[in-house]
């Protein structure tokens, strides 16, 4: 056939291209059953001879797509028909939008994420309530996040909930910081604290040091910056 052949046009519809197999059901019938089916589908019914010689009165509009096939003409009509993409497989509302599932920000790292059923409970009278519940998932479906990573064997990544204001300030070199923290520490409970954070590796032993030598901690003024050969003193 000639591409002529795969067009066909009525009076209220556009010309419907038929390009070998993309088309529809309607436009193979009317070609393999040339003048037997309307551009709808539908069947065209036989006009009786009429003893006055004029054309009796057309017949009512069918409403729906209900053409009359034998099953072998049907058969046909399957083999020769292609299935469109909303026929392979489930079907695919218009309105699909894939789940949203959210992910881990860059701050939590390769630390654990876990599922508890309970988050509060009274600690000192039933400390030992959580233990057993405490099940490894994805993020998204977490509500906790842990110290625990598998960077080093028995290692933590320190998460720490600070029942108190703090601030930290990005220090001169990148992914360094200051951090302040807004309560008051007396002077013997504040050596022990920084003993216990470098012996963590969370401080320089330098700033130790000094801090302890001078009686107090000093950081640069937000703004203040190292100079080139200056050292972490």
């Amino acid at each position: 056939m000639t591409n002529s052949q795969y067009t066909h046009r009525d009076s209220a519809n556009k010309p419907h291209p038929y390009v070998m197999y993309d088309h529809c059901h309607r436009c193979e019938l009317q070609i393999l059953y040339p003048y037997q089916f309307d551009s709808f589908g539908n069947p065209i019914p036989a006009v009786p001879a009429s003893p006055t010689g004029r054309n009796p009165s057309p017949p009512p509009p069918h409403q729906g797509f209900t053409p009359s096939l034998t099953p072998a003409q049907q058969d046909l009509v399957n083999r020769l028909r292609v299935p469109s993409i909303f026929e392979i497989g489930d079907p695919v509302p218009i309105d699909y939008q894939p789940e949203y599932k959210e992910e881990a920000p860059d701050f939590v790292g390769p630390r654990g994420t876990y599922k508890v059923e309970k988050l509060g409970w009274d600690w000192k009278n039933d400390p030992d309530i959580e233990k057993g519940y405490y099940e490894p998932c994805k993020y998204d479906e977490a509500n906790l996040v842990g110290s625990k990573t598998d960077l080093e064997e028995n290692g933590h990544l320190p998460v720490i909930d600070l029942d108190l204001p703090c601030h930290l300030e990005p220090s001169t070199k990148p992914d360094h910081y200051h951090l302040y923290i807004n309560k008051v520490v007396a002077w013997d409970k504040y050596v022990k604290l920084l003993e216990a954070m470098y012996e963590c590796g969370l401080i320089n032993e330098g700033f130790k040091e000094m801090s302890i030598r001078r009686g107090q901690s000093y950081v640069r003024r937000p703004g203040v910056f190292k100079q080139h050969g200056e050292g972490d003193s």
